[in-house]
């Protein structure tokens, strides 16, 4: 399907981009999904890797008359590079000649391929941006692939292309091509052991195809006894890569894991050593809630991930790496065994979220410490215990009023001005510091009084910068004056 839709796209782009006629847009999902783009000028080619997506367009493109001009990951595509891409291919087409010694030529049309654009690094800075920008006025078809769809860099290329997604194909497909691709090569490849390979292999293509060279270069029987043999025996795709953080701890906290040895247990620990103990520890107490001993079995885990977090406390404060495994050990392996139960998938760690709002928090405070520090000598945490509450609840009384008219808005503004503080500091420090247990009477003010609040603000803010200015201009003065007077004392 997604090979058609390929097909379809490259064949008619000169009908839809030069010529102008356009095909229908549908939207997917039964009209809740986003629309189909077919008539973009570029085309999105996503998927998992070692499923064919390079091959595959690298055959339409000679299937249909194309010449491919091909950039990886191991050519410069930073933005100066694609705009000159831009400015000298984006509308050329290809002279071909035959070496046969005739003088037939042939006049071709080129098809650009951005390959793996989901790691363009720091070195293709401004690259990504530049191509959206060739997308818009090319003349010539633009093919980019990419294995992860929901990178931040693609998600942005991805509106201007036409997105075609590409699924990783079932073992059975695969065992049968494997099948075929070693019976064209005089070899004999049961089906149950081409299955055995793809599912060993996590269904990846290129490494299936891989597996089986492998098995007939070294001249090895092709049966399904020996075949499974020899993928058990450690030469199978690993499965740590092939495994996410959520998949490793669901597979630690659920009752499976207490089957699994010490060793198995670390090796899903090593899947991400900084996400798996923040999972487990987000979602050990529903394992053991239904339990008779749950409580018991929660209490055992808790000390464990306490442990853990000291050790990893001096991992990363003294950068002593060989306490990592110590800390997998208490921090996964350990509470895999007191809490095994059943978990159908794990939440993702609220402590994370946590973590940004208290980032968020400190930047904020440290913004308004050095407006205010200015006006009043006192520290961050001073200012957040006995400035911040103050000025919000004396603004917001007064702004709350029943009568409240222009001389009470005045005031208002005026509180804040005395700290150096703004309607922009009110709304996005005081009111964003303020704990969540808190409640914001500021929104109950009413539309008319915010505006006329605003108003004064901006007016007050004007008159400051502008008084600022002067004081500045007027402490240079001196300041050069004293320089001068010093100079003249020295002579």
């Amino acid at each position: 399907m997604s090979v058609r839709k390929l097909r379809d796209w490259l064949s008619d782009w000169d009908e839809v981009v030069i010529r102008g006629k356009k095909k229908p847009v549908f939207f997917r999902g039964g009209g809740k999904g986003a629309p189909d783009n077919p008539n973009a000028r570029a085309a999105l080619v996503s998927g998992p890797p070692g499923i064919g997506k390079s091959s595959a367009v690298g055959i339409l493109i000679a299937e249909l008359g194309f010449e491919k001009l091909e950039f990886n990951a191991s050519d410069a595509r930073s933005k100066a590079m694609v705009d000159r891409l831009c400015s000298g291919l984006s509308d050329n087409r290809t002279l071909t000649g035959d070496t046969g010694g005739s003088m037939r030529v042939k006049l071709g049309r080129t098809v650009l391929v951005m390959d793996e654009v989901d790691g363009m690094s720091a070195g293709d800075r401004g690259g990504n941006a530049a191509l959206i920008a060739m997308i818009k006025k090319t003349k010539m078809p633009i093919i980019a692939i990419c294995n992860d769809r929901m990178n931040p860099k693609v998600r942005s290329l991805s509106n201007s292309c036409y997105d075609i997604p590409f699924q990783r194909p079932g073992k059975t497909a695969i065992s049968g091509r494997l099948v075929s691709i070693a019976a064209s090569q005089g070899h004999s490849l049961e089906p149950n052991a081409a299955e055995a390979i793809a599912e060993a292999n996590g269904n990846d293509i290129r490494q299936c195809i891989n597996e089986v060279q492998m098995l007939c270069a070294a001249g090895l029987a092709l049966d399904h006894t020996s075949t499974v043999a020899r993928l058990t025996s450690g030469s199978a795709k690993d499965e740590q890569g092939m495994l996410g953080p959520f998949d490793a701890a669901k597979r630690l906290l659920n009752t499976g894991g207490g089957r699994m040895t010490v060793a198995d247990r670390m090796d899903l620990f090593f899947v991400d050593s900084d996400l798996v103990p923040l999972i487990m520890h987000e979602n050990y107490l529903s394992c053991c809630e239904k339990s008779p001993s749950g409580i018991k079995q929660a209490a055992m885990a808790s000390m464990s991930f306490a442990s853990a977090d000291r050790c990893s406390t001096v991992v990363r404060r003294h950068q002593r790496w060989s306490l990592l495994p110590f800390t997998g050990f208490m921090s996964a392996a350990m509470p895999s065994v007191q809490v095994a139960g059943y978990v159908p998938f794990p939440r993702f760690p609220q402590v994370l979220g946590k973590m940004s709002t208290l980032s968020k928090s400190k930047r904020l405070l440290r913004e308004l410490h050095g407006t205010v520090q200015l006006y009043c000598r006192a520290p961050p945490k001073a200012v957040r215990e006995e400035y911040v509450d103050r000025l919000y609840d004396g603004v917001v009384r007064i702004l709350k009023q029943d009568e409240c008219d222009s001389f009470d808005i005045a005031n208002a503004v005026n509180l804040l001005s005395s700290y150096g503080l703004g309607k922009e500091h009110f709304v996005e420090h005081l009111c964003d510091l303020r704990l969540q247990e808190q409640d914001d009477d500021f929104k109950e003010v009413s539309p008319k009084v915010k505006g006329s609040f605003t108003r004064h603000a901006n007016a007050s803010t004007n008159l400051a910068r502008a008084s600022v200015s002067v004081k500045q201009k007027k402490q240079d003065r001196e300041s050069t004056a004293v320089e001068d007077g010093i100079v003249e004392d020295e002579v």
